[in-house]
């Protein structure tokens, strides 16, 4: 998809329902950015039998839910978690680590600027920046 129409449905994702052709499998790319309503649009795939493939992180710096991934995950079949290694003791690192205060709950960030703000980190090595 191309990056303006990508935006777009990140904000209208109703428009994934009026898609001109039926696929087997919708791949949603950082999906916990979407609005809330991919909730719905979500629902209205699997009772079309369309398999929806989502992937993001679960949780804020803060530790709290991100966008709507509770939901989406209730709602999950199958929930396949991939983790990577704690950049403080190696262990198996479930968490992001906020490296600076910020001032909003969601921020979009490049790749170059995600790694000067954030870096995973295992449970016992994180801390919630608030």
């Amino acid at each position: 998809i191309r990056e303006d129409v990508g935006a777009w449905m990140k904000e209208n994702p109703q428009g994934i329902l009026i898609l001109d052709f039926i696929p087997k499998t919708i791949y949603i790319h950082e999906i916990g950015l979407f609005e809330p309503s991919i909730v719905t649009v979500v629902l209205e795939l699997m009772k079309k039998k369309i398999d929806v493939i989502g992937c993001s992180i679960e949780l804020t710096s803060t530790g709290k839910s991100f966008g709507e991934m509770a939901t989406l995950l209730t709602l999950a079949t199958e929930v396949i978690k991939l983790t990577t290694r704690c950049r403080c003791c190696e262990e198996r690192a479930t968490r992001t680590q906020g490296l600076v205060a910020v001032d909003k709950e969601i921020v979009v960030l490049s790749e170059e600027e995600k790694h000067k703000m954030y870096e995973p980190r295992c449970l016992n090595c994180w801390t919630p920046v608030f």
